[in-house]
C-alpha cells in the first residue's frame, strides 16, 4: 500500500538565496551626543541621590536604597564611557559593551522596581491591618500612648 504524500509536498519550494538588506552601520552622532549628555546627567543624579541617602546610615533602609542608587548610577555611567569610546574610535566592541552595560542598568532598575512594588503592597497591607485592628478595638490603641 503506497501512500500519496503529494499534499504535504505541493507547497514546499526549493530554498532560495535570500539576500539580507544592507544597512548603514554608522549611528546618528548628534543623537548619541544627546543620549550621552542625558545619561550622564541621570547617572550623576542617581549617584548624588544615593550618597545623600547613605548619609542616614543610622537608618538601614535609606542606606540600602542609597547603595542601590549608587550602583545603578555607576552602571549607567559605565555605559556612557563606552559610548564615548565608540564615538572617538568607531570600534564596534565599544558600542556592544555600551549596550551590554545599558542592559545591565535596565535589568537592575527593573528588579529594583519589582522589589519596591512588592514592598509597597506589603506596607499597604500592614496599614490596612492596623486600621482594621484600631476600628475593632475602638480607641483602646490610642490609650497606649497616653
Amino acid at each position: 500500500m503506497e501512500e500519496n504524500n503529494s499534499f504535504y509536498c505541493e507547497n514546499v519550494s526549493e530554498p532560495q538565496n535570500i539576500i539580507a538588506p544592507q544597512y548603514d552601520n554608522s549611528l546618528n552622532l548628534p543623537f548619541l551626543k544627546n543620549m550621552i549628555s542625558w545619561a550622564t546627567f541621570k547617572g550623576v543624579i542617581e549617584i548624588i541621590t544615593g550618597a545623600y541617602m547613605c548619609l542616614f546610615f543610622i537608618l538601614i533602609i535609606p542606606a540600602v536604597i542609597g547603595v542601590y542608587f549608587i550602583v545603578s548610577g555607576s552602571k549607567l555611567l559605565n555605559s556612557v564611557e563606552d559610548l564615548k569610546k565608540y564615538m572617538s574610535s568607531g570600534d564596534k566592541t565599544n558600542i556592544e559593551n555600551a549596550l551590554s552595560n545599558m542592559h545591565k542598568y535596565f535589568k537592575f532598575n527593573g528588579i529594583g522596581l519589582i522589589i519596591s512594588l512588592c514592598l509597597t503592597v506589603i506596607i499597604l497591607i500592614l496599614y490596612i491591618v492596623v486600621i482594621v485592628i484600631m476600628i475593632r478595638t475602638g480607641n483602646d490603641l490610642l490609650r497606649i500612648f497616653e
